[in-house]
């Protein structure tokens, strides 16, 4: 039988109370070690008083079965789950992936003005300039 969190103070009981979530999340967030798990029951206690306790207790389990409990990841999983549903994001098409036809690599262009002087020209750039005119 698995281990039922129980509130040791005022803080825990409200963390607890906001369903099943909350204590799956801090059953998981304990067994894998997580630091700072008061500030963060505290954190989602207080994102309780702008979401629904269904989208926090939803948010809460969600972080557990995957693992999330850093910092911010119970209030990202949240905006996400929130922008879904309003319609802000449609699903996979209007993410960016990667494929066959392109990458998602932001490519070297921006280290080729790593160590000059800002305005001065590179030698193959002066070149590149005059072969175009």
């Amino acid at each position: 039988m698995g281990r039922i969190p129980k509130a040791r103070n005022a803080s825990e009981a409200e963390f607890l109370q906001l369903g099943d979530g909350a204590r799956l999340w801090l059953t998981e967030a304990a067994a894998a070690g997580t630091t700072k798990v008061q500030f963060k029951m505290d954190e989602a206690v207080t994102l309780s008083k702008l979401f629904t306790a269904a989208d926090i207790d939803w948010a809460l389990g969600h972080a557990a079965v995957h693992a999330r409990f850093g910092h911010g990841d119970l209030a990202s999983i949240l905006d996400h789950h929130a922008g879904t549903r309003m319609g802000t994001r449609t699903g996979p098409s209007s993410s960016t992936r990667a494929g066959e036809g392109g990458s998602l690599t932001q490519g070297t262009s921006g280290w080729a003005a790593l160590g000059q002087v800002a305005g001065q020209e590179r030698p193959d750039d002066a070149d590149a300039a005059q072969a175009a005119s």
